[in-house]
């Protein structure tokens, strides 16, 4: 459907004008969309890669640099710092700004900040500059909130659970070329990483701003020159409109976090703000001690391995354990392939997400994932062999990449244009507390006492299912505002 039948369809005619909601599920999905959500799958495969890059990193120059099981920790927990301070100011940027400028800002801190690091040679200049690269990486709810502003209604929930498809695949190539390269240089590994940001670079100099900003921001003209780009890719003529015809007030006030507490927006913001902080928590904490399941199963099966443990000796010297990592030992090729296998095993968790979201709707999806978190995480208790360990961490890690994916819809949906940006960064830097908080949890209760971890994390998925049965509004089939 091209812009002139949106603007003279009596089904969308109004007042001699049409608004931006009108025309874009008017046009429906084009290959235009197709290539954006691919772009945006670029992206999210990047933030996998550089998180789990990370990770693996932490874990192998332990052993390099010897470091004990704090800088191991703060490694890991500087990921999601980075995300935490970034988040708002990119979140702010976007709605004031533009969606485009905010992404392409973090893109190239990220492609900058990675080739700096490289020449990294002691544990504080590595950790100031991949921190400075995971503060890029806080663009994440920003690229949700521009996919979501392209897309017609029908195709908003399967096209942003498919970006997290990507995610998956990125944490497995992450696995796989660390296990290729590490054995070299953990170097290499950056440096290739940051070629493929700099190919997402490229890309979003090709993305248009969002339509429906720039109708907030009164930019009409710009406004109709991207839905007449979107309608171009389908088979109907175009035809040059007058921006008089695209109906929307342009809204000064724009990007403010306090807004998102207004009287209708403040029982959403903070159950969200609560959703993100416990699902965060939950599917982070998964992936970092997805490098350390060797630790944990033998832990678990081997009391006197981990428990009990006051020191250790190394080199004739005794050294407390709050210092050193226990049973230091390089990532082998079980390691990565079990890497790879949980990055991949989150696609199950996807896919049924995508089947029941428009079913169901939002709250009862994310409301079941979390009851079968609540089921799950006990199982950690049991000894088992380290196969069966993957296996089990796999389930509980494709339930939370899901529920996680799933709000990221819910929040795009809920709030309104002039704060969405702001709305879903908000929830993002909460996502990232819980990552740190499961971060370094993780790296103190796998030497210590993984019973307390399974504890938390099994309340924390029961109070989700509490929080989303209070949410609101079910955002299944509404509009964008």
């Amino acid at each position: 459907m091209t812009i002139d039948k949106v603007v003279y369809s009596k089904e969308v005619h109004l007042n001699g004008g049409f608004t931006v909601h009108q025309a874009i599920e008017q046009i429906g999905f084009t290959f235009f969309h197709y290539k954006l959500v691919a772009l945006i799958g670029l992206r999210w495969f990047q933030e996998s890669v550089n998180t789990q890059y990370q990770v693996i990193l932490a874990h192998d120059l332990r052993c390099q640099w010897q470091l004990s099981i704090i800088q191991v920790a703060i490694i890991n927990a500087s990921i999601y710092v980075g995300m935490l301070c970034a988040a708002p100011i990119l979140g702010a940027i976007s709605d004031r700004f533009g969606r485009k400028v905010s992404l392409i800002l973090s893109v190239s801190l990220i492609v900058y900040m990675s080739i700096v690091s490289i020449f990294s040679e002691s544990f504080i200049t590595f950790l100031l500059t991949r921190f400075l690269v995971t503060m890029g990486l806080g663009i994440s709810g920003v690229s949700v909130t521009s996919l979501s502003e392209f897309l017609p209604t029908a195709h908003r929930a399967k096209s942003v659970l498919f970006i997290d498809v990507c995610f998956s695949f990125g944490g497995c190539f992450a696995g796989l070329i660390a296990w290729a390269f590490v054995q070299y240089s953990w170097r290499y590994i950056v440096i290739l990483a940051a070629v493929l940001d700099f190919v997402s670079l490229l890309g979003l100099f090709w993305m248009p701003e969002t339509p429906r900003f720039d109708v907030i921001a009164g930019n009409h003209k710009r406004a109709l020159k991207t839905l007449q780009q979107m309608s171009s890719s389908s088979k109907d003529s175009m035809t040059t409109l007058d921006n008089d015809i695209l109906l929307g007030d342009p809204i000064e006030r724009r990007g403010h976090l306090r807004d998102l507490f207004t009287s209708d927006l403040r029982l959403t913001t903070v159950l969200i703000s609560l959703l993100w902080l416990l699902i965060g928590y939950l599917y982070f904490s998964i992936i970092v001690i997805s490098g350390n399941v060797f630790d944990l199963q033998k832990g678990l099966c081997s009391p006197n391995y981990l428990s009990n443990i006051d020191s250790i000796t190394f080199n004739k010297t005794i050294i407390p354990v709050s210092t050193c990592f226990v049973s230091c030992h390089q990532l082998a090729k079980v390691d990565f392939i079990s890497i790879c296998f949980m990055a991949i095993s989150e696609l199950p968790g996807i896919l049924a997400a995508l089947l029941f979201v428009d079913w169901m709707g939002r709250r009862v999806t994310m409301a079941a994932m979390s009851l079968l978190l609540v089921l799950c995480f006990p199982l950690l208790l049991l000894c088992m062999g380290f196969s069966s360990m993957v296996v089990l961490l796999s389930v509980i890690r494709s339930i939370a990449s899901a529920s996680l994916q799933v709000i990221y819809l819910y929040t795009t949906e809920c709030y309104p244009t002039f704060v969405r940006s702001i709305g879903t960064s908000n929830g993002f830097i909460w996502s990232r507390i819980g990552a740190i908080a499961g971060s370094l949890f993780i790296s103190f209760a796998v030497v210590y006492n993984i019973y307390i971890f399974v504890a938390v994390s099994t309340a924390a998925s029961f109070i989700c299912v509490i929080a989303i049965v209070f949410l609101p509004i079910e955002t299944k089939d509404r509009p964008l505002d």
